[in-house]
């Protein structure tokens, strides 16, 4: 079947069933005393999102990679010139940059003043701190794709509809994923069912927050009979 979801701007990485940054689920309908259904609510806030199906499946939400990277070509940001242009950000920069040109002002114009050096010893410096500056980001750069690349491959086991290992990158709104004891998740997502006595799980949240602690997730009771939990575990 489907569920009625409400959708806000998809976060970095699109979440599992509520991808588009779905916070909540409701029943069949609309309720008419909610600020987001019924007389009091807006249309166009809702969509309809089936739940392990292969019909429409990827069609709500955004594409599930990750990417950290700074320069992209597809933004029309490529490396050069962008990595040469953002070091003027810098105030000292923008100050070298100046007095090498009143330096070679003065060398072509010598009745306007006179300089003491020679601009190549100001603006020779310069370049050279730019572009080892500019090689250095680059390299940071091909790093953080690398570990995208490595992120958004990870494996992980899904129905979607059928049960299969999928990528990250592959995983779309209403795929319901298997995660074992330990493993990280790969998007945001809403707890059916767990191994554990009424389907509760213990979330580690150390990477996001830096809390050690564990975080307490329910999923909703009758869900979690459904899908085979029992109150006793």
């Amino acid at each position: 079947g489907s569920l009625l979801v409400q959708v806000s701007p998809a976060p970095p990485r699109a979440p599992v069933v509520s991808s588009g940054g779905m916070r909540r689920f409701f029943r069949r309908g609309s309720d008419p005393g909610s600020p987001y259904g019924g007389a009091h609510g807006t249309a166009a806030r809702w969509r309809s999102v089936a739940i392990c199906k292969a019909d429409g499946r990827g069609s709500v939400g955004t594409d599930n990679s990750i990417s950290t990277v700074k320069y992209k070509l597809s933004e029309f940001k490529p490396w050069f010139p962008w990595s040469i242009l953002e070091q003027f950000r810098r105030t000292a920069n923008v100050y070298y940059l100046v007095v090498s040109a009143l330096m070679l002002t003065a060398e072509q114009r010598p009745d306007l003043w006179v300089t003491p050096y020679e601009s190549w010893t100001t603006a020779g410096v310069l370049l050279f701190v730019m572009i080892i500056t500019s090689i250095k980001e680059g390299v940071e750069d091909v790093k953080r794709y690398n570990s995208d690349m490595r992120e958004n491959n990870n494996p992980v086991l899904a129905r979607a509809p059928d049960k299969k290992t999928l990528r990250w990158k592959e995983v779309a709104v209403g795929d319901i994923i298997i995660v074992r004891d330990r493993e990280p998740l790969p998007a945001d997502a809403v707890l059916l069912t767990s191994s554990a006595a009424n389907g509760v799980a213990y979330v580690d949240t150390a990477n996001i927050d830096g809390e050690t602690n564990l975080k307490l997730k329910e999923a909703p009771l009758e869900v979690a009979k459904a899908m085979g939990a029992s109150e006793d575990g």
